[in-house]
């Protein structure tokens, strides 16, 4: 095909063969800009911003350090509806990801976060209305929290104790129907047996008939199935951070710098004197058979050696744009 209006060649030579390739590269920029905007002629040079990309970084971090000291004269003070708002805002900040979001299931649909802040936040300042702010926030809440079993998207114990603390355990239906009750293995359905006052049976399944006859149309709800149980989970994964805090704390000790002996500083010293002056070469005597050396090796003569010998003596690269 020949050459179009726009386009560059671009020319290199085959390291094996010592032959000249041609090949088709892009439109020039130029060009391309110039029959995009229905003008042959390139646009000006863009003007400078009045601050760099390096500026608006340090503007960010010296934010950062103001907002937290904003945040920290107001942690005896706020107002818990403003704080609220400030969550509500939070959670829709760039770098927050919800997995799982039972709202805005498409693209084209907002989630409850945006628009919470959207209704609570309009001109940047907040709506201050304790109905919009509980209904948003409320939204929000049941829009993230989830009790799924999912490594991904379920919230774990977090979201049970929110259920304890609204009291989702009235909301729960008796969970003696015979789906939920296969679940259970032979011990696990002989104890729930027992727990009702029940004799065990020889099966599984009769011990399940026996303990829906039993409920019929009540209401049962196992202790592995409720909210409240979160607490006593919640309560055993805080010792243990506490612990391993206090753990880290005990081996993080200035005493324990101090004890060290001083050859060890000087040994790393001298250490770091031998990396600064490059890789330790071994030297040996001069009587010695073996010798070192830091030189690469000289190659071997060959045809393909030659040849790009030749190349860089006698030929010149040229660019033609």
């Amino acid at each position: 095909m020949p050459t179009q209006e726009g386009e560059v060649m671009g020319y290199g030579l085959n390291p094996r063969t010592l032959k000249i390739v041609e090949e088709r590269c892009r439109p020039s920029v130029a060009f391309t800009q110039s029959h995009a905007n229905g003008s042959a002629e390139p646009e000006a040079p863009k003007e400078r911003p009045d601050v760099s990309g390096t500026g608006h970084k340090m503007i960010g971090e010296i934010r950062t350090v103001a907002l937290r000291e904003a945040l920290g004269e107001v942690a005896e003070t706020a107002d818990p509806w403003e704080l609220i708002a400030a969550l509500l805002l939070a959670l829709e900040a760039e770098n927050v990801r919800v997995h799982g979001d039972a709202s805005g299931n498409n693209w084209s649909e907002p989630t409850a976060r945006t628009l919470a802040t959207a209704h609570l936040f309009p001109e940047g300042s907040l709506v201050r209305d304790e109905k919009l702010i509980r209904r948003h926030a409320v939204s929000v809440l049941q829009s993230i929290l989830n009790c799924e079993v999912s490594m991904h998207s379920g919230s774990g114990v977090p979201a049970q104790l929110v259920g304890v603390l609204f009291g989702a355990d009235q909301k729960m239906p008796s969970m003696a129907f015979e789906a939920f009750l296969k679940c259970y293995s032979k011990p696990g359905i002989t104890k729930a047996v027992q727990a009702e006052g029940l004799a065990p049976q020889n099966t599984g399944k009769e011990m399940r008939a026996v303990l829906m006859n039993h409920i019929g149309e009540g209401h049962w709800l196992p202790e592995v199935a409720s909210f409240a149980q979160a607490q006593d989970v919640w309560a055993q994964k805080q010792k243990k951070k506490q612990a391993k805090i206090r753990e880290l704390e005990s081996v993080v000790d200035d005493e324990d710098l101090d004890e060290m002996p001083e050859d060890d500083f000087d040994g790393a010293a001298d250490d770091e004197a031998d990396l600064s002056h490059g890789p330790v070469v071994p030297v040996t005597e001069p009587d010695s058979e073996e010798t070192f050396s830091l030189q690469a090796p000289e190659p071997e003569p060959s045809e393909h050696n030659e040849a790009m010998q030749f190349m860089r003596d006698h030929l010149e690269i040229v660019v033609v744009a």
